[in-house]
Formats: structure tokens, C-alpha cells, sequence
């Protein structure tokens, strides 16, 4: 996102206040094994720590892989609907020498 200054990475006012993912949230996903994390939210904004994007920038130390603007209603209506929580998740990005990120298309084996 950039700043009507230039710069990337500050929140823009209009960019705070809905639901996201905090900080505290790091230690139990590396607690539990949690390797991605597919959301469809930024991280809570703003945060005690005066840092946008925390639990964005945070993860990769963690090992983490992120799967970012995941449109999830159609997924969790399935699992509502079958009463199935677990499957089996493909992501294959593409491989882009140099590149850290990549366009995929997730898709869930129930």
C-alpha cells in the first residue's frame, strides 16, 4: 500500500480498525506447528508496538508461509455444511527466480 507521501508501510487512517490477526497470536501458531496461514484480513491495526503489518512481517521468522487475500466464505460454508474441518490443502505457486511471492490457487481436498 502507498502513502499519499511516497512512502510504503505506514497505515492510513482509513486502513484501521477491522478485525485482525495480533501480535500475541505469534507464539501459539508456533506452538502448535501452524505451517501456513491463509487469511483474508491484514493484522490488527493499529497495535501497542507503533509497527504496521506486525504479525505480516513477524511469521517468516517463524517459518511460516502466507497466503494472503484468501476469499474463504466459499470454504467455510463447505465445512459448516459437511460438518468436515480437516483436509487437505494444495498451494503451488510459481516458481519465479528471485521472486518472493507468487500468485497460486489454493484448493481444499475434503
Amino acid at each position: 500500500m502507498r502513502n499519499p507521501n511516497g512512502s510504503y508501510g505506514g497505515l492510513l487512517e482509513e486502513n484501521t480498525g477491522y478485525p485482525g490477526l495480533h501480535a500475541s497470536c505469534l507464539p501459539f501458531m508456533f506452538d502448535n506447528d501452524i505451517s501456513v496461514l491463509l487469511w483474508d484480513m491484514e493484522d490488527l491495526a493499529p497495535n501497542e508496538y507503533g509497527i504496521p503489518w506486525t504479525v505480516h512481517g513477524a511469521i517468516h521468522a517463524y517459518g511460516l508461509a502466507m497466503v494472503d487475500g484468501v476469499v474463504l466464505t466459499q470454504l467455510a460454508a463447505e465445512c459448516a455444511k459437511t460438518d468436515t474441518y480437516d483436509f487437505m490443502l494444495t498451494v503451488n505457486p510459481l516458481i519465479i527466480e528471485g521472486g518472493t511471492g507468487s500468485p497460486v490457487n489454493p484448493i481444499a481436498i475434503m
